[in-house]
């Protein structure tokens, strides 16, 4: 079975739900992620021959996220856990959802993979889909 992998950045804290931001501030993160999650997705789609399996169809989409964390100071912080590490990456699947013609309904989240923390914090999208 083929593998869409699509790279983001890392999430806003404003995106988390535990943060308290105004909501002009959390809105323009939120817009800022789902446009990222879009044109992440469709780049990643431009550069596969065989595109079409992952758009609008009948069948779930399975989703592993892959956490590269940012690297942290000495004492400086901890990393989200996983559920609010999922929460703050709605955004993102809502761009991702967009750009690939579905509703979001049809994801299924199997869950945050945590890999060494990178200098460039991403998350990456492992997309597959199930018959």
């Amino acid at each position: 079975m083929a593998v869409l992998h699509i790279r983001t950045g890392w999430p806003s804290r404003k995106l988390s739900p535990n943060g308290r931001f105004h909501f002009r501030e959390k809105a323009k993160a939120t817009r800022t992620a789902k446009n990222d999650g879009y044109y992440s997705t469709v780049t990643a789609l431009s550069a596969r021959t065989d595109w079409f399996q992952f758009k609008a169809g009948p069948g779930r989409l399975s989703i592993t996220i892959r956490a590269f964390p940012p690297i942290r100071p000495q004492g400086g912080g901890n990393h989200p856990d996983a559920d609010n590490l999922i929460a703050s990456a709605k955004s993102y699947l809502d761009g991702i959802a967009a750009a690939l013609g579905v509703d979001d309904k049809q994801f299924d989240i199997l869950g945050v993979a945590w890999e060494k923390p990178a200098k460039l914090a991403a998350l990456q999208f492992e997309i597959e889909r199930v018959q």
